[in-house]
């Protein structure tokens, strides 16, 4: 199973994203596992992850949640794919950033 982890700063927009990361998912028959979070979260270290995406607005994170997580597949939700929410798009973005990195 794979951690998909989404962020963004309020929330509404991850959701719905969210949701229909979670659609393809399952109609695809991924071994996905997709949940949105707060970077605080993920800071914690209490959200295992695998792939980390961030919404746009929040890309300044990046390279914080980098330095801490240096083996993770940790990038930002291209603006196209998160204005369309395509929830396909970001889920094949995450999973080709994780083959990128080696997992």
């Amino acid at each position: 199973m794979i951690n998909f982890i989404i962020c963004c700063s309020q929330g509404m927009s991850s959701s719905a994203l969210m949701k229909r990361m979670q659609d393809y998912v399952k109609s695809a028959e991924l071994d996905v596992d997709v949940k949105a979070v707060t970077t605080d979260r993920i800071m914690s270290g209490e959200v295992p992850f695998d792939v980390l995406m961030l919404g746009p607005q929040i890309r300044f994170e990046k390279n914080k949640l980098k330095a801490k997580f240096p083996e993770k597949a940790i990038d930002i939700i291209p603006m196209k794919e998160y204005g369309r929410l395509d929830g396909e798009g970001v889920v094949k973005a995450g999973l080709k950033l994780l083959e990128e990195n080696g997992k």
